[in-house]
């Protein structure tokens, strides 16, 4: 309820202060209109298609007064205005160097990707190619050890037959 209090309060305020307005307005107009009496009703719709003069001079004054004020305005909204088109480039830059780091490292960990891979099947194969050549060389060192133990079994075969 004190909500509804004061926003009537406020109405009842502008309310009188509009009212006030309006009749300093008024009276500003009576004012600057020339006291001619009666005219005719030609000339009374004839001033009130056209402002009197002293009424055109005050428009007047007041437009030459808001010029200057309105280039001061427009300005002072083209130094925004500017501001915010090199930030929007600015951004635009920054997502554009964003999304190629993004490219760029994707591209880095496939290539790595591919190197680990390479490495891998390069190691697979030393590992092959030591066992082939172990191998025989295990092979020709069994069957050289088994030709010397068979060559020195057969002297003492040799010397037991001679002597008997």
């Amino acid at each position: 309820m004190d909500k509804l209090a004061s926003i009537k309060e406020d109405y009842d305020t502008l309310s009188r202060l509009h009212n006030e307005r309006v009749a300093s307005h008024n009276a500003d107009l009576s004012q600057l209109e020339p006291d001619r009496g009666e005219e005719p009703a030609d000339e009374a719709e004839g001033r009130d298609a056209t402002p009197p003069p002293t009424l055109q001079k005050c428009t007047w004054f007041s437009c030459c007064a808001f010029i200057p004020e309105l280039s001061k305005v427009t300005a002072q909204n083209d130094e925004p205005r500017i501001e915010t088109e090199e930030v929007t480039r600015h951004r635009t830059l920054q997502l554009k160097a964003t999304k190629d780091s993004e490219r760029h490292r994707e591209e880095r960990n496939s290539v790595i990707s591919k190197y680990r891979l390479v490495m891998s099947e390069r190691d697979h194969v030393i590992r092959e190619a030591d066992k082939l050549w172990t191998e025989p060389e295990a092979a020709n060192a069994s069957s050289q050890s088994k030709i010397v133990k068979f060559e020195s079994r057969e002297p003492e075969s040799q010397t037991r037959s001679g002597h008997s």
